[in-house]
């Protein structure tokens, strides 16, 4: 008898879904050591009991998709967007934000995009080897 556990249930990725999905991935897969990335789930639709909890505890609207730690105290953020996709006013609100700190925000919309961002910036090891990150602020 199955339990519980070990049944898989099929979820259909919105395109956007689709793109972290890649990006976390890859991350997994060729992450330089010492670096971390985590997605910050603002998005989908949710019951009004979890909106509310959510809300209450900090959950911030317009917050990227993606944020990304290096070692050092630097930390930048991407938003996805699926093709020709927009940001939002708050999206665009909180990128403002963010900004205002020192923080780097990037929109991507594409799996190379995000690849090519992610091994400049040091997150990705590049043809199996390490490669220095690109200084940024924040």
């Amino acid at each position: 008898m199955a339990t519980a556990r070990s049944r898989f249930v099929p979820i259909k990725l919105s395109e956007e879904d689709q793109l972290q999905k890649s990006i976390v991935d890859h991350w997994h897969a060729r992450g330089v050591p010492g670096t971390l990335m985590c997605a910050i789930p603002n998005g989908g639709a949710r019951s009004f009991t979890t909106g509310a909890r959510l809300k209450v505890t900090g959950t911030l609207a317009g917050m990227p998709d993606l944020m990304c730690v290096l070692p050092g105290g630097r930390m930048f953020f991407v938003e996805l967007k699926r093709r020709g996709g927009r940001l939002s006013a708050v999206q665009r609100e909180r990128q403002d934000q963010l900004q205002a700190c020192g923080f780097h925000v990037h929109v991507i919309d594409h799996i190379d995009d995000a690849v090519a961002l992610l091994e400049a910036r040091g997150m990705l090891k590049e043809n199996g080897a390490l490669r220095r990150p690109v200084p940024m602020v924040g």
